[in-house]
This record gives structure tokens, C-alpha cells and sequence, in this order.
């Protein structure tokens, strides 16, 4: 009985008319263990080098450095200067309400006052200064302007503290009142008491973003590669993508780190752009080269041969796929806005590594793992 005939390995190289595509996935998934090891030293050693330079500088989340911006809220600060007057202060605001009282009760009346009490207690030093925390505040009463702090139900007010100084000095005096801001609803627990001003609300936008949106991950990974087991059924096809899209975002990070350390701050926005955009582009490209690598050999193929067709037909479809999420993204750069500058540059790094990992790095590791997959 005659030995069973099989297909040796293909070792020819694609000839030099083949697709770029092709003939960087074949050189690849040849010199597959320097390739794999060289991405993983140069993505994880980009993070760390830039984690070591103080990491991303991000400025506040609703912009960012504003020195090149033309936008009209930006211009107004310089208007100011020009004409020698000094900018609008920041203003403070706190809500008060209550579902059955009126302002003219007696109790809603000593409530507001305790309010403003509280407010006006703290005290900064400015400039070697001793003053109070909120220059001015404006209180409801029953003569304009502070009628028009009354809604016309009359269960509702707001009072309206004055922050002077520049941005610098409004963090100092909103430092003491941070405390009271908190204590004066628990004090109060009949009446509901919101206060609001733009310091403030960028605080929480912020802290929404790195605190929430970064803690989402923890279930968002799990159920993606849940999904890829489920689309796979192997544990390592399953695994590839998410190891592409961990290491394009470690480079992302490393990629816009250096440039906020040595070019300007960006936009906390931008971090999050790269990892939602970040995993969601790199798994995807990842599916389109590992689905196309096992249909391949299930037709018979060997490794090398099956890789070599799929960087020709998925791997054009992810390199053009990104070349178009590319320019896309780069109109977001015609805006003089650093807001939308740091964010576009953030989701074009991440789609750039994606894309040069899934020629690379992805066929290295398809023909390391081979009949794995």
C-alpha cells in the first residue's frame, strides 16, 4: 500500500509583480519568529519609552492647548486683552429646589441663607492675600436682578458665585469649596441642591472618562474574546486578535505620548478614541486575515501557501480598508482645533499599527502557530 502524498510547504518567494500585501506577509511569515519578536519588542517598547517621558499629556476635556485655536470661544479671552480689560470671571452656580415649598416659606428662606453662608465662608490666599474663595455672590430676592434667580413656580432658585482670576487662580478657590459643595445637600437632604460650573463639569467629563469608560474594558474583553471563541471555535484563533489589538494600542499610546510630551497636550478624548476605535478595527482586521487563512487550509493548503492567499485578498481589503479609515480621519486635521487635531492623530495611529500588524506580526504568528488556528 503506498504512502499517502503530501504537499511540502511552499518555498518559492511570490514573484516581484505580486501585491506589496503579499510579498510583506510571505517575507514575514518566513522570517516568522524575528517578525513576531521584533513587533512585540518595538510596541511594548514604544509604551514604555514613552510611559517613561511622563506619558500622555492631556489637557482639560473640552479642548485642549488653545494657543493655535480660532474657534470664537477662543478668541474671546484675546479681545478682552486687546481692549485692556480683563476677561469674564468664571461663575459658580447652585440649585436649589423643592418640590412642595416656595421661596417665601420661611424654612426655604433660612435654607438659602445657610447656602450662602457656607459659600461665602472659605477663604484662598491670592498673591499673598487672604480673601474670600467666591469674589461675589448673587442671591434670589424680590427685587431684580435677583428675581430673575427665581423660576416661575417658585420652588426653585440659584445662586451665582463670582470666580475671579485667571484659570490657575479658579482652581485655587474652587480647592475649599469642593468640600462644602458636598456638604451643604447632605446638610440639607428635603431640598435637592445641584451646583455646576465649566471647571467643574471638565472634572467629571474626566473623570467619566478615565474612571468608567476605562473600567468598561475589564467586560469588554472578556465578552470580545468570548465572541471570537465562539466565531473560531479554537482558543488560539481566538487569542491572535486580541494580542494584535493589545500590542497596536500599547503603540498608539507610546505614539501619542511622545507626541503630547513633545508637541502639545491632547485632548482625554483622544485615549479613549484609540481604545474604542483601536479594538475595534484591529480584531476586525484580524478576522478578515485569520477567516480567509483557514478557509485556505481547509482547501488542503499548507501554511505558507494559505497565508500567502489570504494577504492577497484579505490583506488588500485591510490595507485599502485602512488607507480609506485613514483619510478619513485625517479632514479632522483641516480643523484648527487642537481638540479634534489630538484626537484624529490618536485614531490614525492606532489604524496605522493595525494595519502594518496585520501584514506582519499576523502572518508571522499564523505561521507560527499553523495547524493551531
Amino acid at each position: 500500500m503506498s504512502a499517502p502524498v503530501t504537499t511540502p510547504i511552499a518555498t518559492s518567494r511570490p514573484p516581484r509583480s505580486a501585491p506589496l500585501t503579499v510579498r510583506i506577509a510571505v517575507w514575514s511569515s518566513r522570517h516568522r519568529w524575528l517578525v513576531a519578536t521584533l513587533w512585540l519588542v518595538l510596541t511594548i517598547g514604544v509604551f514604555i519609552g514613552s510611559s517613561g517621558t511622563g506619558g500622555i499629556r492631556t489637557d482639560d476635556a473640552t479642548g485642549g492647548d488653545d494657543t493655535t485655536a480660532v474657534t470664537e470661544a477662543s478668541l474671546g479671552p484675546e479681545r478682552f486683552a486687546a481692549s485692556g480689560e480683563e476677561p469674564p470671571s468664571e461663575a459658580l452656580y447652585v440649585v436649589v429646589t423643592h418640590p412642595a415649598l416656595t421661596v417665601t416659606d420661611p424654612s426655604y428662606q433660612t435654607t438659602v441663607a445657610d447656602i450662602a453662608r457656607r459659600l461665602q465662608a472659605p477663604t484662598v490666599e491670592i498673591d499673598g492675600a487672604l480673601q474670600p474663595a467666591i469674589s461675589s455672590l448673587l442671591l434670589p430676592g424680590p427685587q431684580l436682578p435677583g428675581a430673575a434667580l427665581i423660576s416661575q413656580d417658585r420652588h426653585s432658585v440659584y445662586l451665582v458665585g463670582r470666580l475671579d482670576g485667571d484659570e490657575d487662580e479658579t482652581l485655587i478657590r474652587l480647592g475649599p469649596l469642593r468640600a462644602v459643595l458636598t456638604e451643604i445637600p447632605a446638610a440639607h437632604p428635603d431640598f435637592t441642591i445641584q451646583s455646576f460650573n465649566g471647571t467643574l463639569i471638565n472634572d467629571d467629563i474626566n473623570r467619566l472618562i478615565t474612571e468608567d469608560l476605562d473600567g468598561s474594558l475589564k467586560l469588554t474583553i472578556p465578552l470580545t474574546f468570548l465572541i471570537l471563541l465562539l466565531a473560531f471555535g479554537t482558543v488560539a484563533a481566538a487569542v491572535v486578535p486580541l494580542v494584535l489589538a493589545f500590542t497596536a494600542l500599547l503603540a498608539a499610546f507610546g505614539l501619542l505620548g511622545i507626541y503630547s510630551q513633545v508637541v502639545a497636550p491632547v485632548s482625554s478624548y483622544a485615549t479613549q478614541l484609540i481604545v474604542l476605535i483601536g479594538l475595534a478595527v484591529a480584531v476586525d482586521y484580524s478576522l478578515f486575515m485569520v477567516s480567509r487563512f483557514r478557509t485556505e487550509r481547509r482547501r488542503g493548503r499548507e501554511t505558507l501557501a494559505a497565508i500567502e492567499t489570504a494577504s492577497g485578498t484579505a490583506g488588500r481589503a485591510v490595507f485599502f480598508s485602512g488607507l480609506a479609515v485613514v483619510v478619513s480621519l485625517a479632514g479632522l486635521l483641516l480643523m484648527d482645533e487642537p481638540l479634534f487635531r489630538s484626537m484624529a492623530l490618536g485614531t490614525i495611529a492606532v489604524v496605522v499599527v493595525s494595519v502594518v500588524g496585520s501584514l506582519t506580526f499576523l502572518p508571522a504568528v499564523l505561521a507560527i502557530l499553523g495547524r493551531g488556528v
